[in-house]
């Protein structure tokens, strides 16, 4: 997912029945998506390892947990390891980008996610849409249904599950459903409306650019082979892997892709963490859970919580491969 936001998945996971709701599939086509009884499954034959970058966060006295996650991942990473599901189970609020499990969820993103009335695509770009929902075996009446970038990003996920990777494993969802379980609070650090704006630009507009380039990403297989290296860096805890990104990921060539990406990740760090300091200062200890490239950069989650007091300590969870 080069050139749609890591976080889309979390977003557009919530909805991508919308877009699977296909027949048998023929073996070319990638996995269907994954029932509820895998998914259990799964859970029972996980490898139980810590995976990721996990941070102590400490002001005031109270301790509370930044985890960097992924929003797509494989069966052997249901269920977290003994350190991060031991942060968990000690803290009084799990704070997601967005509760991928909130009962309005996915009404509410498949709203967002609309095609804009009144703008059309130029034929070639509705043609190149029409062949990677073909190659993913989705229907093509997505392309009247929602936003290109929608489409392209649903196209991603389905694509990336030829690679083993699967919505349905991303640590964020995953960290719902145990939260749950527990009866421990969860709450959204932001809205549907906020993320889809910044995934997508302003309301009722195509960035005939942006998906163009998405297009490209798919055609040329760079998007999947992108999230393979990503999630590769996430698995092994791979801090300087993942914070050299720019450099290796073949997505931000252009003042534009800089642009989407400073949207997409920078300019949402301020609110989150301002998010994660405000139920920290109600007494709570928060495990915040937040997208790993949220963690890079110089305006980083990491600097933004450092300069608002807390002491940011690097949590070791196994040794780096």
């Amino acid at each position: 997912m080069s050139r749609a936001s890591p976080a889309a998945c979390l977003a557009l996971a919530a909805t991508l029945a919308l877009a699977v709701a296909t027949s048998a599939m023929a073996a070319p086509c990638p996995p269907p998506p994954l029932t509820a009884a895998e998914v259990t499954a799964a859970a029972a034959r996980s490898d139980g390892k810590d995976r990721g970058l996990l941070w102590k966060l400490t002001r005031d006295g109270s301790t509370s947990w930044l985890y960097g996650t992924v929003h797509a991942g494989r069966p052997a990473w249901a269920t977290p390891g003994p350190i991060v599901a031991q942060a968990l189970k000690g803290s009084t609020v799990l704070a997601l980008e967005m509760d991928p499990l909130a009962p309005d969820l996915q009404a509410r993103v498949a709203a967002l996610m609309a095609a804009p009335k009144g703008v059309a695509l130029p034929t070639a770009v509705t043609n190149r849409l029409a062949r990677q929902l073909e190659d993913s075996c989705l229907p093509a009446a997505l392309i009247q249904a929602l936003h290109p970038l929608a489409v392209t990003t649903i196209a991603q996920l389905t694509v990336a599950r030829r690679a083993g990777l699967f919505a349905e494993y991303g640590v964020d969802l995953t960290l719902a459903r145990l939260a749950r379980t527990a009866g421990t609070p969860v709450v959204s650090l932001e809205t549907p409306e906020l993320q889809i704006r910044a995934l997508f630009g302003d309301p009722g507009t195509i960035d005939l650019q942006e998906v163009t380039a998405t297009l490209d990403g798919l055609e040329e297989g760079k998007d999947t082979a992108t999230l393979e290296r990503l999630i590769a860096a996430w698995d092994r805890g791979d801090q300087a892997g993942l914070a050299s990104y720019a450099q290796w990921c073949d997505c931000l060539n252009t003042p534009e892709e800089r642009a989407m990406m400073r949207r997409v990740l920078d300019d949402r760090n301020p609110a989150l963490a301002q998010g994660i300091a405000g139920l920290h200062g109600k007494g709570r200890s928060v495990f915040a859970a937040v997208g790993a490239l949220h963690m890079t950069g110089d305006a980083s989650l990491l600097r933004l919580l450092a300069a608002q007091g807390f002491l940011v300590e690097r949590v070791p969870l196994r040794p780096v491969r």
